[in-house]
């Protein structure tokens, strides 16, 4: 199924054992158009810091309630790479 990246920005992202935070963005591969990672900010709102998520570590997506719920906990999500533009 086709869904735009728009749709999916400002989706919150999940964990096991609670939400981590929001999507905030896109890095892509230009030559082969796909979604190499996602750019999410974690935190509260003077803590915030944004990391990469790669797309392949999430499980699902709930498009009711827009969540996308990777298979990790809050410990490993707040482990990926930080995001320095």
């Amino acid at each position: 199924m086709f869904r735009s990246l728009k749709d999916l920005e400002e989706y919150t992202i999940g964990a096991t054992d609670g939400d981590v935070g929001s999507v905030v963005n896109f890095l892509l591969d230009d030559e082969r158009w796909v979604v190499r990672y996602l750019v999410a900010k974690t935190g509260g709102i003077f803590g915030g810091r944004q990391v990469l998520i790669s797309p392949i570590s999430f499980r699902q997506a709930d498009l009711v309630d827009p969540a996308l719920l990777p298979g990790v906990d809050r410990r490993q999500d707040q482990e990926q790479p930080e995001l320095r533009p």
